[in-house]
């Protein structure tokens, strides 16, 4: 019983550190206007992605970010310069800090 139960702490530690399928989510905000942010090119060793309690916290406001995308008239081309602009930032951060997470958050 108490291998079974360092067994499952151990799956669930690595599922939460490794996670095994990429999280994403797409924000359309009208006129065939839209972008997806994911997790797909995160890893320990080629941060690429957003970590995955950013796009957590899209999900938790997805209408509301849809909606402020609408309102603003943000085209589909400048939602995804603002999402590589939020990689680059996050690339950069871990690169000086040393830190190496997917979930600084």
């Amino acid at each position: 019983m108490k291998i079974t139960k360092f067994l499952l702490a151990g799956l669930a530690t690595l599922a939460v550190c490794f996670p095994l399928s990429a999280e994403q989510i797409t924000l359309n905000w009208g006129n065939g206007q839209s972008v997806t942010v994911d997790t797909a090119a995160l890893t320990t060793g080629d941060v690429g992605g957003v970590p995955v309690d950013v796009v957590t916290i899209i999900k938790e406001h997805k209408g509301e970010i849809e909606n402020a995308l609408a309102a603003n008239n943000v085209t589909s081309t400048q939602a995804q310069d603002a999402v590589n602009q939020a990689k680059n930032a996050y690339i950069s951060y871990i690169k000086s800090s040393g830190m190496k997470t997917e979930n600084p958050y």
